[in-house]
């Protein structure tokens, strides 16, 4: 991720999903090589960045320069033990059922 570099973060593997990726764990997705699944197809999975082996600090370093960088925004989720169990499909089904209800808590 050259926006990392350009943070003074070392560079951070990238594993992009593939149309076949839904049913697999996030843990196993993870320990894919760098650079895994790139320019596959991923039809019906949303866009998401899932964030691992970084400290809080990071985290709000990577999600703000994002945010100011213009690209689209997709789902946010960092590793966890409890996600690292959950099907891709579903953890990304899981957060955009909550994106979807904090934007309708936003609205008057």
């Amino acid at each position: 991720m050259r926006m990392t570099g350009d943070m003074g973060l070392s560079p951070l593997p990238m594993i992009f999903t593939t149309e076949t990726d839904g049913t697999v764990c996030l843990g196993d997705l993870v320990n894919r090589p760098d650079q895994s699944g790139r320019g596959g197809d991923s039809p019906g999975l949303a866009r998401a960045i899932v964030l691992s082996g970084i400290t809080e600090a990071e985290l709000h370093r990577i999600l703000t320069a994002y945010r100011e960088s213009g690209l689209p925004r997709p789902l946010w989720a960092t590793l966890t033990p409890t996600s690292e169990n959950w099907p891709l499909s579903e953890l990304l089904a899981e957060l955009d059922a909550e994106r979807r209800a904090m934007e309708n808590r936003k609205q008057p």
